[in-house]
């Protein structure tokens, strides 16, 4: 139940990005409507999986980057670092992209000039700690929030699955913030 509510928040979430471009580039908009058809196809390909391998979910997130770079433009950098071990652990599905678009939503479209995000996995004794970092170019631009419908079904299910630490772990400073959760082999 908890990963069916993840699928259409992150459609409408995704949906107000499209009217939000649409004002600004309708070419942009045409883009990210056809990229939105293509992941969803994937998403529909998955099934009713509630947890699935790292790599699918980093083939999501990558996916997702690129959405949010046709609207955001030079707004929006980011880099991916990842061990080889990642696809050796279970992920909950839509975990690491509600945190890379909760830092979307919360900093980097708040932000005038924009920032990055770093998302990056490596394994932490017999866990792997999975850590999304974002940082602005404009002090006080980063609030990220701590609660919401995406941060607290995300708590649920990492809650419900193998993990050891479900909770998880943020830290802010005045240019962003970073994330942190762990998940068991």
């Amino acid at each position: 139940m908890l990963t069916h509510k993840m699928r259409p928040h992150f459609l409408f979430n995704t949906l107000n990005s499209i009217k939000a471009t649409m004002i600004e580039s309708p070419e942009a908009a045409s883009k990210v409507i056809t990229e939105l058809g293509s992941l969803y196809r994937k998403i529909l390909q998955g099934g009713e999986s509630v947890c699935w391998g790292g790599d699918e979910e980093m083939a999501l997130v990558k996916d997702c980057l690129q959405l949010q770079k046709l609207r955001f433009e030079h707004r929006l950098t980011y880099s991916l670092k990842f061990d080889d071990s990642k696809g050796e652990y279970s992920c909950p599905c839509f975990s690491i992209q509600t945190l890379v678009e909760n830092s979307i939503k919360h900093s980097i479209a708040k932000s005038l000039r924009g920032g990055s995000i770093l998302i990056q996995g490596y394994k932490d004794n017999e866990e792997y700690c999975i850590m999304i970092s974002d940082e602005v170019e404009d002090e006080n631009s980063a609030s990220i929030e701590y609660t919401g419908h995406g941060l607290e079904n995300l708590e649920a299910r990492l809650n419900l699955s193998n993990a050891r630490r479900p909770n998880l772990n943020f830290e802010t400073h005045k240019y962003g913030t970073k994330v942190r959760f762990w998940l068991s082999p």
